[in-house]
């Protein structure tokens, strides 16, 4: 099973900087929730389209996404990663990736 996801940008230079702290922490325990859901769901690879520094804390990896398109063309195509969940013998790549519908506009990539 592949899982694709993405993480829009909602950072406002008006914030504070404790205000960016704290979701940062809500942020960063989403993810390590959804990526233990995943995996209990047998999901072997996680995409995201982001920022490497945020989503490298996790593990995901540009060149572990290297070898699977992403499903539109990339404005910052260094924030197309993956996540090696759970290893799998037949490691062929798909032919194209997709994501869910809401996030299917080109714009939002």
């Amino acid at each position: 099973k592949i899982m694709s996801l993405a993480r829009p940008p909602f950072w406002h230079p008006w914030q504070s900087t404790q205000s960016i702290k704290k979701r940062k922490k809500v942020g960063s325990r989403l993810i390590e929730f959804g990526m233990k859901k995943l995996k209990e769901a047998g999901v072997n690879i996680v995409f995201v389209y982001g920022d490497p520094e945020f989503y490298g804390k996790f593990g995901f990896d540009a060149d572990t996404a290297n070898d699977f398109p992403a499903p539109f063309d990339l404005e910052y195509p260094f924030g197309w990663q993956a996540l090696i969940l759970k290893d799998w013998s037949d490691k062929t790549t798909p032919a194209a990736t997709s994501c869910v519908s809401a996030l299917s506009d080109p714009d939002l990539w």
